[in-house]
């Protein structure tokens, strides 16, 4: 089963970086400040946090499901850090706070979902008004400033060539592909998705298996918001607003379907670049945000037609295996 997944999603990967290098080409010809150097690094520092929760979301596509409460718990997560630090706690705490944070709301999430046997939808927007309002709660609204100075570099600094963020976007990732394609907890997920019923009569634990990937899914969140407060110096009870739905549009544009039983980290990953990119260029040539998103909408629905085409294109492959 997993086999004939991977050979069904591979022909899709070229597709994805057409549409990327055809991007990259059109802004670097018309867009002279596009190609900088500076600018790249721009793209890639400020697509880490959304690259980060795609990864989570992405696993959380492929069982079926859907989160709408990450950006909200991205937002908590930081505002626990910056507190955390700004009462003087040390790094490593205030670190392991806010991961701890986003953990704690994904496991909440998972629990509601897997055991309350509440819809995703319902339970995730739910989750998110209650992170949201935490957030708002801790500091009575206000941002959290005056954060230590070194705190910068975790999200501000190299190792080498490569800035701290992309490093730990990678890590988050290679982690993640290994769980996916040589753990049995990838071939579970997968079934799962493309069928829960007979993922139980296989003897899948459906409900501790959902539980697992909305954990992950929060603790990605964590660490998003920890990277956006170091970003920022400051902690913002609303900062995170948006990046659950552009993390499902990543995921979206990727390729990954949004009825689940398959997926890739990689083709992700590859649009949450589409996405940065496309960002940053309507930004250069000077529109507003509020025609950035207009576009990137259009862009959405044309991944969703093509995701859909792909899916029937997959089970009329897999009808003709069988």
């Amino acid at each position: 089963m997993n086999k004939n997944l991977l050979n069904i999603s591979l022909p899709n990967i070229p597709e994805i970086l057409y549409v990327l290098i055809f991007l990259l080409i059109i802004l670097g010809i018309f867009i002279p400040e596009f190609r900088t150097i500076g600018n790249i690094l721009n793209i890639a520092q400020q697509g880490a946090v959304l690259a980060i929760i795609a990864l989570g979301s992405c696993i959380i596509t492929i069982i079926g499901g859907i989160d709408l409460s990450l950006g909200a718990v991205l937002s908590l997560a930081g505002m626990f850090t910056a507190l955390l630090l700004k009462e003087n706690f040390n790094l490593i705490i205030s670190l392991m706070g806010g991961i701890g944070c986003g953990l704690i709301c994904g496991l909440i999430t998972g629990i509601i979902i897997a055991y309350g046997n509440v819809p995703s939808f319902v339970a995730t927007l739910g989750m998110m008004s209650m992170a949201r309002g935490i957030s708002l709660g801790l500091f009575d609204g206000a941002t959290i400033s005056g954060l230590p100075k070194y705190f910068r570099n975790f999200a501000n600094g190299y190792i080498g060539v490569i800035p701290i963020p992309i490093v730990i976007v990678l890590i988050c990732y290679v982690i993640l592909e290994y769980l996916m394609k040589r753990e049995k907890f990838g071939i579970y997920i997968y079934a799962l998705g493309g069928n829960q019923n007979a993922a139980r009569c296989c003897g899948i634990n459906s409900k501790i298996l959902t539980m697992i990937v909305y954990t992950i899914g929060g603790l990605l969140a964590g660490i998003a918001g920890i990277i956006m407060v170091s970003r920022l110096n400051c902690g913002h009870p609303t900062v995170g607003i948006g990046y659950e739905f552009e993390a499902i549009v990543a995921v979206v544009v990727g390729g990954t379907p949004l009825e689940g039983g398959w997926g890739s980290l990689g083709r992700t990953l590859i649009g949450v670049i589409i996405i940065g990119v496309l960002k940053n260029g309507l930004m250069l040539l000077g529109y507003p945000s509020y025609w950035q998103m207009a576009i990137i909408g259009v862009g959405v629905v044309l991944a969703l037609i093509m995701a859909n085409m792909a899916f029937i294109k997959s089970k009329e492959y897999i009808n003709l295996q069988t």
